[in-house]
């Protein structure tokens, strides 16, 4: 009977050896499927924060450029304020030496009338702008010429 403790002991030291394998086993096991759980927490976690920081980078770099095109576009609208107003003084220059030119010419007309001359012929030179006019004793031919270009106005 001494033998049969030894097979139930070897049998008890057996099934705690097994038991003490599949624990082992099963926590290897176990620790093997957290590593791999934290490891696809770490890249879905990853993903979610790409997914997030990549429309913020392309929302910054849209951000980025509106602010360049807009710097431009104020460039542009404040160089062409500029010409604007050059362009209006120069007008008004102009517009207020046509007015006093043909002032003066309305003057020889009347002169050269007087003294029995048939035509006048008057210039006048304002920058680049040459300003030629001429007309006959009825006043009604008005010739403007301008860096070699003719225009002809008939008043009537």
């Amino acid at each position: 009977m001494e033998a049969e403790p030894k097979g139930l002991e070897a049998s008890l030291q057996h099934l705690i050896q097994l038991h003490n394998h599949k624990s082992l086993m099963l926590a290897h096991h176990t620790e093997k499927a957290k590593k791999d759980a934290i490891r696809k927490a770490e890249r879905v976690s990853d993903l979610l924060v790409e997914a997030v920081n990549g429309g913020v980078q392309d929302s910054f770099i849209n951000q980025k450029r509106i602010e360049l095109e807009t710097r431009a576009l104020a460039s542009t609208i404040t160089r062409f304020m500029k010409q604007t107003d050059q362009w209006l003084a120069a007008t008004h220059t102009l517009n207020t030496a046509l007015k006093v030119f043909s002032d003066l010419f309305a003057e020889d007309i009347l002169t050269s009338q007087r003294r029995g001359i048939h035509k006048a012929v008057f210039s006048l030179e304002i920058g680049k702008l040459l300003v030629l006019m001429a007309g006959d004793s009825d006043g009604d031919t008005l010739l403007v010429k301008r860096l070699g270009i003719n225009l002809r106005r008939k008043e009537g």
